[in-house]
This record gives C-alpha cells, sequence and structure tokens, in this order.
C-alpha cells in the first residue's frame, strides 16, 4: 500500500510502523508513523508525572511531516544525524523508548529550560 506521507517512507518511519504493528496497533497512514509509536509509548511504558513531553508531542502532530523530520534528524551541533541509536534497537519497546529520548533531547531546541524539573 502507497505511503499517504511520503516521509513515511524514510527508514524512521517504516520501522516505527512495524513496531506498531508488533505492539497491536493498526498505523494510521494520515500521520507520521515514528509520532505514532512514540505516542504509544507515553501511554503504555511511562509515568510521565511531567507533561510537557505529551504535549510537545501533541504539538509536533500539528507540525508539517517535513518539519518534524528535520526536528528529530538535527543533532546537537546542527548537523544532520539518525534521530535514534539502531544499535540500541531490537525489539519495538525499545524503538518506542529510543524515539522519547530523541525527542525529549531535543525539546530544549524549543523550550529552553526544558530540562530543568517544572515547578
Amino acid at each position: 500500500m502507497p505511503e499517504h506521507i511520503p516521509e513515511n517512507r524514510s527508514r524512521l518511519n517504516l520501522a516505527a510502523k512495524r513496531a506498531l504493528k508488533k505492539l497491536g496497533q493498526v498505523p494510521d497512514p494520515t500521520s507520521l508513523y515514528c509520532l505514532q509509536l512514540a505516542e504509544w509509548a507515553l501511554d503504555n511504558r511511562f509515568e510521565a508525572k511531567d507533561s510537557r513531553l505529551r504535549s510537545s508531542l501533541e504539538s509536533l502532530q500539528g507540525w508539517s511531516p517535513e518539519k518534524v523530520e528535520r526536528f528529530l534528524e538535527l543533532g546537537p551541533n546542527g548537523e544532520k544525524q539518525d534521530p535514534v541509536p539502531w544499535n540500541k534497537v531490537r525489539e519495538p519497546e525499545e524503538l518506542a523508548v529510543q524515539l522519547l529520548l530523541a525527542l525529549h533531547d531535543s525539546l530544549p531546541r524549543l523550550m529552553p529550560g526544558y530540562l530543568k524539573s517544572p515547578a
């Protein structure tokens, strides 16, 4: 089946699609699979006392797929990099966790002070 969103043909999104299926989820072809998997991880693997990660994920879902991809691929020094360390990904849950870590590590670019504890 052709993808509705060209970015869903990337390595990350195709891996996220496979992971969602292995986790018993039905991937939605009208949104980025990586964001769907990150949302699954928040719902099923983490007790988030800090809601900033969830609200940031919700914000990213409103961005264009191209902008989300550029955001996740931007390294700390402005270089393009893989959003996840593929050598640490063996199971669907591991990809979900690595996606959340990538999101967490990227958020200070959007919200200075994100890494500080909320008041």
